[in-house]
């Protein structure tokens, strides 16, 4: 019974749904502060995930943003090597990165400044920019994307000045998934794996509305971390296996 309350609590069914779920299907009574004791048994095992030894090298690492009521900070030791991170253009994020990890290589999410540009053009050219803004994903190498990039800057600077300024601005930041290899780019322009399991803890989080304290968070987003992990521990991502040789001379 433990271990099925526990399993509803990690699916987002609150304490009270759960409470009301047994008692109509086996006529036991449990309240929700019981309910919510008997989560508390995770609490170790999800304090024993922080705890967890990472590797000292990582790839990349993708980062994307998640809001709940109660602010959660991540505490832990950083990798001693990050050689690219990628994530949307939050504020004083790359400016931070640059702190911790020196020689790591900074990606903008495309998609995100493709949405970026949207906002700021008239609707009837929306299409024409986008599909011209995409061919930066399908050149061949870095010259060829760079040229692709400077003649999308003259044939829409003249309409919209300033979005091309802030495209030059950026500019940097857009190109480094062409320094690696070509099976992996796809991977590195988006944010879509950190993404889809934002979206996991949304969907979960969502009948919840708000946790009362923020080990309750804290309990919440570990279970879900781990389940992701053992769903997808043996998976390797797309072009990622491709290339393993390639990408281990990335490390020192």
């Amino acid at each position: 019974m433990e271990s099925m309350i526990i399993k509803l609590y990690s699916k987002g069914v609150t304490t009270r749904e759960i409470a009301d779920l047994i008692e109509k299907m086996y006529g036991c009574h449990y309240s929700p502060a019981q309910i919510s004791n008997i989560s508390k048994q995770m609490i170790p095992k999800v304090e024993a995930y922080h705890r967890r030894k990472l590797s000292d090298r990582f790839l990349s690492t993708w980062m994307r943003p998640i809001f709940r009521y109660v602010e959660k900070r991540l505490n832990g030791k950083p990798s001693n090597q990050v050689d690219l991170f990628l994530s949307d253009g939050v504020v004083g994020m790359k400016a931070a990165l640059a702190r911790t990890y020196p020689e790591t290589h900074f990606q903008r999410r495309m998609v995100h400044v493709m949405r970026n540009i949207c906002t700021k053009v008239r609707v009837d050219d929306r299409e024409a920019i986008m599909d011209e803004f995409k061919r930066i994903h399908q050149q061949a190498n870095k010259e060829g994307v760079t040229a692709a990039l400077h003649e999308f800057y003259g044939k829409w600077n003249k309409a919209y000045s300033r979005v091309i300024q802030e495209l030059k601005a950026i500019e940097s930041d857009l190109l480094v998934f062409y320094n690696y290899p070509k099976q992996i780019r796809a991977s590195i322009y988006s944010t879509n794996m950190i993404e889809s399991f934002n979206n996991i803890i949304k969907r979960k989080a969502k009948p919840k509305a708000e946790f009362p304290t923020e080990q309750s968070l804290d309990t919440f987003i570990g279970i879900q971390a781990m389940s992701c992990n053992s769903r997808y521990f043996n998976r390797i991502h797309k072009g990622l296996g491709q290339v393993q040789d390639t990408l281990e001379s990335y490390f020192d």
